[in-house]
């Protein structure tokens, strides 16, 4: 046999000891044989064990060849099968054939068919390692090309966004010269009527309220710059530990009074990663805002980093806040697409995802509704001059 691992053969025979016959012949012929003496008892093995190729005879009592191969039909589990016929059964022969058995061969009583039975055997193995080497061969391609669509589909993503992008900084730009100046002129008049009101003892209701919208205007247009402009500048070997420790020194006091506990789980030996420590923090800073609104009864907020390789390094921050429906997952990267109503911009993560695209990373936002966030970021060691594949998103 040209195999190297032997083939499985059951033997489906109600002639006991032509059956024992066949099995010592195969068997020496390098084959592993089962036998089974009615087409009962060969479904049954057939639902229990699995088979290179089957020989069934025709005429059987109880359920005959051609009801055996009508039954694997139907239940989806037909192995390459040759069928036993004796003389004269020709007909039984094209049904089997019709079916989907492989071969056939007639029963001699002198017995020459056992001479010519391992070829056809062979011949009907080999059709089958022509269908299945067909098979992969198709398999393969599909995935193949499902793989192109989805790169190109990506591709097409970011070249959309990269158009947006270039928008949204011509846009900022304009605000930023356009609306700065009278933002300030309409914010100081704001703030010094104000003051003339309050040493009045006048109601200053409707000036909080215009201060507070040019506030939330300047805020929105400075958003929009950082970014318009965020690009990695400065980079230098950095500890994530400082950066994460610098942003939760700023809000500790708030999430003490608030009921949010933090654990943090950063090994002294982390590798440094190679980016901007202003922008680094910058990207934590959104991160752990939005964790921290995710819980306004209180919670939980989780940091641990550790090394993937020697490579990267992953950060991740666990939340155990009010979480993001699945709606709104797959769109909380765009600009503008806030879930926060008028508490937010839409830009928080549109900056990060920037910022961390800018440092050849990886920021993907995992969530159940009800049970909390999880963000992880990957970042370049700063100890390896090794460039290894992006992490999957």
């Amino acid at each position: 046999m040209a195999a190297e691992t032997p083939s499985h053969i059951l033997i489906i025979d109600d002639d006991v000891a032509q059956a024992r016959l066949v099995q010592r012949m195969l068997t020496r012929a390098g084959y592993v044989v089962d036998l089974a003496h009615d087409g009962d008892a060969g479904l049954a093995r057939c639902a229990t064990e699995s088979y290179d190729v089957l020989l069934v005879d025709h005429q059987m009592p109880g359920k005959g060849g051609l009801e055996v191969l009508r039954t694997l039909v139907a239940q989806g589990t037909y192995p390459p099968t040759v069928m036993l016929t004796g003389h004269g059964d020709e007909d039984v022969a094209v049904e089997a054939m019709k079916l989907g058995a492989g071969d056939y061969i007639v029963k001699d009583v002198e017995g020459r068919y056992l001479a010519l039975l391992p070829a056809v055997l062979e011949r009907v193995l080999q059709q089958q390692r022509l269908i299945d080497a067909k098979q992969r061969a198709e398999d393969a391609l599909h995935e193949t090309l499902e793989t192109l669509e989805r790169r190109v589909q990506e591709r097409t993503a970011e070249l959309q966004r990269a158009d947006r992008l270039a928008l949204v900084g011509q846009l900022a730009s304009g605000l930023a010269h356009e609306i700065g100046t009278p933002l300030n002129i309409i914010g100081g008049n704001a703030e010094l009527l104000r003051m003339q009101l309050q040493a009045q003892q006048v109601p200053t209701t409707e000036l909080d309220a215009i201060i507070e919208h040019v506030d939330r205007i300047t805020g929105l247009v400075e958003q929009l710059l950082t970014f318009a402009r965020a690009r990695p500048q400065g980079m230098v070997s950095l500890s994530l530990y400082d950066c994460t420790t610098n942003v939760l020194r700023l809000l500790e006091a708030r999430w003490q009074r608030e009921g949010i506990t933090v654990v943090l789980a950063l090994p002294p030996a982390l590798p440094p990663v190679w980016g901007a420590p202003e922008q680094i923090e910058q990207v934590l800073l959104n991160v752990l805002v939005n964790a921290w609104h995710a819980m306004p009864q209180g919670g939980s907020m989780t940091i641990t980093a550790t090394p993937m390789d020697d490579t990267w390094v992953r950060l991740t921050c666990c939340d155990s806040g009010s979480g993001i429906a699945p709606e709104d997952l797959g769109r909380i990267f765009e600009p503008f697409y806030s879930t926060k109503g008028e508490r937010g911009t839409g830009l928080g993560l549109a900056i990060c995802r920037q910022i961390i695209d800018n440092h050849k990373g990886t920021i993907r936002v995992d969530s159940t509704l009800g049970e909390g966030t999880t963000v992880t970021i990957d970042l370049r060691r700063a100890d390896t001059l090794k460039r290894g594949p992006v992490p999957q998103r």
